[in-house]
């Protein structure tokens, strides 16, 4: 919702289509789904190109790491795939910002986007011109960089555990207020960590958002701090009864 707001306030014209029923086929290809996978693919591939975009903007690293190393290469692809953190690095000039979310930060980037090249400097890019804030890297950046272990998490999940702990530990070694994430599935696997350090875990839409003054709690933070089924049911009931899905299918 955060980056939705973002996108109106630079102004282009754009189109939403939720991620829900449209997937870039990672998830199946994850599970060894691989002809479901490229199903979905051009599905997805499909749906976009309806829209007849010059650009389409993918707000998760995986998501383009998937179109820029594998359907690339074995789709045509009719329009310009870019990330979000490219996109918002471009127009950071057209946003009115504060120093609302001033501090010092440290960058845990989508390591697929880190270690096949196609966004290095996005993210980077973004965080360097938001007021009073100032980056400081941890000991692996870039090509470099670490994961933060969700990939272990499903088979392996003390691997999870020791990934996470060393990148946690980086983070807390360089003294940053927020430790930023630009990947959801990298959020979820740090915020359950998070009371343990001395700095919170923060996705980058968020600060820009908060830096152009708009405040909207992280519900998905929050759920994952919970960690109780019962009370997220209930505190979501009202979208739930507003939701189009029957009950079997949540």
């Amino acid at each position: 919702m955060n980056a939705l707001d973002i996108m109106d306030a630079i102004g282009d014209d754009y189109s939403f289509l939720p991620g829900l029923d449209y997937c870039c086929s990672d998830s199946h290809l994850f599970f060894g789904a691989v002809k479901e996978g490229g199903k979905k693919a051009e599905e997805l591939i499909t749906a976009l190109s309806e829209f007849n975009p010059k650009t389409v903007i993918l707000w998760c690293p995986t998501c383009h790491c998937r179109f820029k190393t594998t359907l690339s290469l074995s789709m045509k692809i009719p329009f310009k795939v870019i990330s979000f953190p490219q996109y918002l690095a471009e127009n950071m000039h057209k946003l009115q910002l504060t120093d609302a979310a001033a501090g010092t930060v440290t960058l845990h980037e989508g390591c697929k986007s880190a270690y096949t090249g196609v966004d290095i400097n996005g993210p980077r890019d973004v965080l360097k011109r938001l007021p009073g804030v100032n980056l400081v890297e941890m000991a692996h950046y870039g090509r470099n960089t670490m994961c933060c272990g969700s990939g272990a998490m499903t088979w392996f999940p003390d691997s999870c555990k020791h990934i996470r702990k060393q990148r946690l530990d980086e983070a807390g070694n360089t003294g940053a207020d927020r430790l930023v994430t630009i990947c959801h599935y990298c959020s979820q696997t740090f915020v359950t960590e998070e009371p343990a350090y001395d700095f919170s875990v923060d996705n980058f839409v968020n600060l820009v958002a908060l830096s152009m003054g708009i405040h909207r709690q992280d519900k998905f933070k929050q759920y994952t701090l919970w960690a109780d089924r019962d009370m997220i049911v209930k505190d979501a009931q009202a979208r739930i009864a507003s939701s189009p899905f029957a009950k079997k299918e949540f």
